[in-house]
């Protein structure tokens, strides 16, 4: 084997771009600037939702403003970066950004995991790993996602400095109901 370079997130199975050494499941390898590789696109798109669980269950993250400042903390980001993951989460997710969110629903990670993809690689190529993963021998990750939707609910491009110029929520109008997204009423 050669020298490994970085390339793009979806080409080392890594399309949230995750960094390495957090144990994750298929965890191959690490690119120069840090980023894990997977040994496989399905483990690369299944550690997103490790990660939210663990954000969710363990680090107190509990809206879609905590979750991408940890995700993409500003110290990496550019605050125009942050915001247009803000908007395209809270889209996806159909809540605004400081609404309660239980991310360690596997419900809402349905709906998450994709649009992390969409802020990390682009809607282009997010819909081919879906594609890729959907027409492959294990689908379950996929749950009830509707490709079809990706492209008009997500609109971003692959670059990703221009995700703070996009307003997606404008774009439509969730009904945005209180209490916490991803459980069951009570009573």
């Amino acid at each position: 084997a050669g020298k490994l370079e970085q390339r793009s997130g979806a080409n080392i199975n890594n399309p949230g771009n995750i960094r390495a050494g957090g144990g994750f499941d298929g965890e191959i390898g690490v690119t120069k600037d840090g980023f894990a590789i997977f040994d496989n696109m399905k483990s690369g798109v299944d550690a997103i939702g490790k990660l939210a669980t663990t954000y969710g269950g363990k680090r107190n993250v509990d809206t879609v403003r905590q979750f991408a400042n940890r995700y993409s903390p500003p110290g990496e980001n550019t605050a125009k970066q942050i915001g247009g993951k803000i908007d395209v989460l809270s889209n996806a997710l159909g809540v605004n950004p400081d609404q309660k969110v239980d991310f360690t629903d596997p419900s809402v990670q349905a709906r998450l995991t994709p649009a992390v993809m969409t802020t990390e690689i682009g809607a282009g190529k997010t819909a081919d790993v879906l594609n890729t993963l959907q027409s492959g021998t294990d689908a379950s990750i996929l749950g009830d996602l509707n490709l079809q939707q990706l492209g008009t609910n997500v609109p971003v491009t692959s670059d990703v400095n221009q995700l703070g110029t996009l307003d997606p929520i404008a774009q439509t109008t969730p009904s945005l109901s209180s209490g916490l997204i991803g459980t069951a009423p009570v009573g």
